[in-house]
């Protein structure tokens, strides 16, 4: 008797415990994107985020996040995909640690896993630093991602490890999902609240919606010296208005000296456009330390001089990070855009902290991935409407010098990128840096062409020519030569279309103008109209008494 009352007794223990790990995981819930030809199970305590369309559907809960990547093999191999995508971060040990891969068969399907792990973040909030991922081979030309990341090691709990067993491909159908990030009137006014009248001007008088196309440039040693921007503007016969410069974070350049460069260009007339990067200055990535909170007394003293300057400054924080020669890049830092994302966001929030209310914020991706992956994609890297005032456009014609690039037009390079961003974005857009090399083609025509094609382009509201040199050879052999007055016809054309531009500019504002009289006369004549139609009514009254 006894013995059967300790069986029933461990029965019911054993179902207690099921129980209540079934109540737990609290069972899954099936997913299908027919567009992208997949379907899964997932954790039905996750939250699904379509909303970046087809870059990537997000499953979401309090220590996990799971996101699917589909990824066209057309320039690449299966095999080739996976190793360039780990060859970026996996060589830095000091980051990222216990770094595994291994190939499996799963569902029929070739699958190369990958886990690893990094210290957790001093100032993330719940850091999910635990990385698993899984490329499943679906063809010769085409391959999924699935990217786990936790806040523990998940790689050997079965809520989670589900989701990859029940990974299915199937034949994609339905048209694509773009990716939208317009905000509403309200949300726009309240993120430009923080700003202060004279930004706030700014802002209106150079990319309001009506506002024409403005100039500006990167010339190497402005604002510091400004003596060769200066030839270079009486050469044109016309002034930029708008000053590149870049400053290499933690690097040899003290923040008083960029203090000091953001006065000069304000006292002669220019308003910067200041790039702020980070380097690889150790062993480690310095998007980590940020976060760590090991650079917060640089940053705070950074936007204390950013607002005491109190003029309008455009910040552009950590430029083309879609771009594997960036650091900065997702590519450096395990695949995980949100690194970047929350960084900026840090640095953002620092600055608003310490009252710089002179700052716009400009978010830049380059115009392509590289490498062109859909997890390395631009969407990914954005960090919310709340934290971008204006987004940026690059886009080079970088010539012929090196394999694989090619002479491209103007219009070829922005034609496309332009109808993405506008329809993706309601921030005003700008050129934040481009120039045509010489090497492949003709230059001066290439810039009469662009002139041409620029009125195409309304909501692009300034445009910034970056006058230097990419170098093969440092000071010796030109790979990229950029400069805009490189030979005397390269000059005149730029001279010339700017000058066309300026006219076309002029001659709208005089018909503005001349409009606005004509409304005001006819106003004036219809007003006289009506008080003589009103005496004369009048009259008649008084005549009809009489």
């Amino acid at each position: 008797m006894k013995r059967h009352k300790i069986i029933c007794v461990m029965i019911f223990c054993f179902l207690f415990y099921a129980v209540g790990a079934a109540a737990a995981y609290a069972g899954t819930n099936s997913y299908s994107n027919d567009g992208l030809g997949y379907s899964l199970s997932y954790p039905a305590d996750m939250q699904v985020d379509t909303s970046l369309g087809d870059v990537c559907t997000i499953f979401r809960n309090d220590e996990c996040q799971i996101e699917v990547y589909y990824q066209p093999l057309k320039t690449s191999s299966y095999m080739s995909y996976v190793n360039y995508s780990n060859s970026g971060f996996s060589s830095n040990g000091v980051d990222h640690q216990n770094y595994r891969c291994s190939k499996q068969t799963i569902n029929g399907r070739t699958v190369y896993i990958t886990k690893w792990n990094r210290t957790k973040l001093k100032n993330v909030e719940n850091d999910f630093n635990y990385y698993y991922t899984a490329d499943i081979r679906k063809s010769a030309t085409e391959a999924y991602s699935i990217f786990f990341k936790s806040n523990r090691d998940i790689s050997g709990d079965s809520k989670y490890m589900s989701v990859l067993k029940s990974f299915q491909c199937k034949q994609a159908q339905g048209a694509a999902k773009a990716v939208s990030f317009q905000e509403t009137a309200a949300e726009t006014e309240q993120r430009l609240s923080r700003l202060n009248l004279e930004t706030k001007y700014l802002l209106e008088q150079y990319f309001s919606q009506d506002a024409p196309l403005t100039w500006g440039i990167f010339e190497p040693v402005a604002p510091s010296d400004l003596s060769k921007l200066m030839k270079l503007e009486n050469q044109m016969g016309q002034r930029f208005k708008f000053i590149l410069y870049y400053h290499h974070l933690f690097g040899q350049v003290p923040i008083d000296t960029v203090a000091k460069e953001l006065q000069n260009a304000y006292n002669n007339g220019y308003i910067m456009e200041l790039t702020l990067q980070t380097g690889d200055y150790n062993q480690d990535n310095a998007m980590y330390d940020i976060l760590n909170g090991e650079y917060d007394d640089y940053f705070k003293r950074y936007a204390q001089a950013v607002a005491k300057f109190e003029h309008p400054v455009l910040m552009r924080f950590a430029n083309e990070m879609n771009g594997d020669w960036c650091i900065y890049s997702a590519y450096h830092t395990g695949k995980d855009t949100e690194i970047y994302k929350k960084c900026y966001r840090y640095i953002h929030d620092i600055f608003t902290e310490q009252g710089a209310n002179n700052v716009l914020w400009v978010w830049n991706p380059n115009e392509k991935s590289f490498p062109d992956f859909t997890w390395n994609a631009m969407e990914m890297y954005y960090p919310g409407n709340e934290y971008v005032d204006i987004v940026g456009l690059t886009g080079y014609n970088t010539g012929t010098y090196y394999k694989g690039e090619s002479w491209r037009s103007f219009d070829t390079i922005y034609s496309k990128l332009y109808a993405k961003y506008t329809a993706m974005f309601s921030q005003p857009l700008m050129i934040t840096e481009f120039a045509s090399s010489s090497i492949g083609g003709d230059k001066a025509a290439w810039i009469t062409d662009m002139f041409k094609q620029l009125p195409k382009y309304p909501a692009i509201k300034v445009a910034i020519w970056w006058n230097g040199c990419d170098w093969a050879v440092p000071g010796e052999v030109q790979a990229r030569p950029y400069w805009v007055n490189e030979t005397e016809q390269t000059l005149n054309s730029f001279k010339a279309g700017w000058a066309a531009q300026t006219a076309a500019i002029k001659a709208e504002e005089a018909k503005k103008e001349a409009a606005e009289n004509n409304t005001e006369a006819n106003n004036e004549q219809t007003e006289a109209a009506k008080a003589n139609q009103t005496a004369a009514d009048g009259q008649k009254t008084e005549n009809t008494k009489k």
